[in-house]
């Protein structure tokens, strides 16, 4: 999990105006708290990684909310073309 994360902040740090290790706390697990103490003891601004870290949250729930909404429509049209019953 780390490798990933270093090599988006290092990409990234050339076209952002973000230090390399905002970036890479960025992408590291853990909830908007742990990451913002990790950050407040390192000196790094709390904003750019805390609204990193809250971006990431709401695109994998709209991600997940999409892919669950496609399987599921999917499911339901390939019960109904067999001719299968749900009793509902």
């Amino acid at each position: 999990m780390l490798a990933p994360g270093i090599g988006l902040a290092l990409t990234l740090a050339e076209f952002m105006l973000v230090p390399v290790d905002a970036l890479f706390i960025s992408f590291a697990r853990g909830g908007v708290t742990e990451t913002g103490l990790i950050v407040l003891s390192l000196g790094v601004s709390p904003v750019v990684v805390d609204c990193h870290h809250v971006s990431r949250i709401l695109v994998t729930f709209l991600v997940a909310g999409t892919i669950a909404t496609k399987a599921r429509l999917q499911a339901s049209s390939t019960q109904e073309g067999s001719g299968e019953s749900t009793g509902r």
